[in-house]
């Protein structure tokens, strides 16, 4: 498995090892940011679509 001989070569260079820990830790905090950029964004969307619906149903006439 090569694969798994280059993760045990980067874990013995501790220097290396630190950056990497590093650059997961920072796409980590980025796609976190993301997701909840992106929640509130469709949280936003969803009350504005409910409030839509509730003014229209409520100009109907029954």
């Amino acid at each position: 498995m090569p694969y798994m001989a280059r993760v045990e070569k980067v874990e013995n260079n501790p220097e290396k090892r630190s950056k990497k820990i590093h650059s997961l830790t920072y796409l980590y905090g980025k796609t976190l940011y993301f997701l909840k950029k992106l929640h509130y964004q469709l949280l936003y969307i969803n009350i504005t679509m409910i409030s839509m619906f509730a003014f229209i149903f409520q100009s109907i006439p029954i």
